[in-house]
């Protein structure tokens, strides 16, 4: 995940292509999700609040 810098936008970043500004790496499994969303774990980290439509992408990946 990275907040990219200058927009302040949430994106998943596959691996793709490079994308600058603030990340954040999350274990590819769903209970580590699951407690990130919990503990709002990947918003601290970012210093931005993740919408519940992310964790829905996170989710289907």
């Amino acid at each position: 995940m990275v907040k990219a810098h200058p927009s302040n936008l949430i994106k998943i970043d596959l691996g793709n292509a490079v994308i600058q500004g603030r990340s954040a790496y999350l274990c590819p499994t769903a209970s580590c999700l699951q407690i990130a969303q919990k503990k709002n774990r990947i918003g601290r980290s970012l210093k931005a609040k993740i919408s519940e439509e992310i964790y829905q992408q996170l989710e289907s990946i």
